[in-house]
């Protein structure tokens, strides 16, 4: 597929932003839940461009529409050897971080800050962004 027909993961992110000053509760949820898709999938996508898998399995798991592919992007980014060692641990980290709060945002039903909730997710996606895309 050419590049020109892929879709661009930032344009989730720069919806969820329009939601920056919101108080409404399922537009900052929705908003940190595109978040993380938008940095999940460019992350997934650049192990997958690279061909970073740790096994063939991996790479099944990788190229697969499972929720697998969420753990096995954090995992690729914590043991692949040709990746930088501690920026992608970082990443890895913090995906794993802003995956958590995705789920929150995703499946509790109980009330809490989300505007902060939102502004951790909004950092946290510009570290991923700074470390593995620039």
């Amino acid at each position: 597929m050419s590049k020109e027909n892929l879709f661009n993961w930032c344009d989730f992110y720069n919806f969820a932003d329009t939601f920056s000053d919101s108080n409404n509760s399922a537009e900052l949820r929705s908003a940190i839940s595109r978040m993380y898709y938008a940095i999940f999938c460019k992350s997934r996508d650049y192990i997958i461009e690279n061909n970073y898998y740790l096994s063939k399995d991996s790479k099944r798991v990788m190229n697969s529409k499972t929720g697998m592919v969420h753990s096995e992007t954090i995992k690729i980014l914590m043991n692949h050897t040709r990746l930088d060692s501690l920026k992608s641990k970082k990443v890895a980290r913090e995906l794993s971080r802003i995956r958590k709060s995705r789920n929150k945002a995703d499946y509790y039903s109980f009330n809490y800050d989300l505007k902060y909730e939102f502004q951790f997710v909004k950092s946290r996606v510009k570290i991923i962004s700074d470390y593995l895309f620039s």
